[in-house]
């Protein structure tokens, strides 16, 4: 440990720091400039909470923010460089948002969701009820979803495939332009079918 601008500090380790006229504790960062600052260069991961004890097997408890009508950022999401990928941010209804960035100055559009293709999403993935692997309808609790493999047929774009752990995944969020192409569809129906009714009414 290396205690900063104390010049009788016997802890010399650069691993970890505190800076005492400002309290901010350094982990891998011999100069804080947050009160827990953590800097790392590996390729795992670089902390891990880990809670299984008790009943209720909480996680972490995050207070922050303005007491009335918080819209303040919560959690911040950044790259390596620092580019900024998204945020937990409070809303006035009492609730967290999450912020994916989502600038067009940032993309390359290469195309645009297939109409046809979005509907036969709907023909061929049905939402499903579940439980756990090692539940049962009795005991274990009861959630609504996708198939990750289902979707992947169609929109492999939401879908992830983890090797390590032989897990699929599957980004909720990323299914928003497509419901949307869906909706873009249908009305194009709606508004050709109308226009037919009219006509044939003539």
């Amino acid at each position: 440990m290396r205690a900063l601008n104390d010049a009788d500090a016997a802890y010399t380790f650069d691993f970890l720091a505190f800076d005492h006229s400002t309290g901010h504790v350094g982990i891998g960062h011999i100069v804080p400039a947050f009160r827990l600052d953590v800097k790392d260069d590996v390729m795992g991961y670089i902390s891990k909470f880990f809670n299984d004890g008790g009943v209720t097997h909480l996680g972490i408890d995050i207070w922050c923010g303005a007491d009335t009508n918080p819209a303040d950022v919560l959690i911040n999401f950044a790259d390596g460089n620092g580019t900024a990928l998204g945020y937990v941010v409070g809303n006035a209804g009492g609730g967290v948002t999450y912020h994916s960035i989502s600038d067009i100055r940032n993309k390359v559009v290469i195309g645009s969701i297939s109409p046809q293709l979005a509907l036969e999403a709907l023909n061929e993935v049905s939402p499903i009820r579940y439980v756990g692997k090692d539940l049962t309808a009795e005991t274990g609790r009861h959630n609504i979803g996708f198939s990750a493999q289902d979707i992947e047929k169609i929109f492999p774009e939401v879908v992830r495939y983890d090797k390590e752990v032989d897990t699929y995944s599957l980004d909720y969020a990323g299914l928003t332009p497509i419901l949307w192409a869906q909706n873009q569809a249908l009305l194009r129906r709606i508004v050709e079918l109308e226009t037919k009714y009219q006509e044939e009414r003539k």
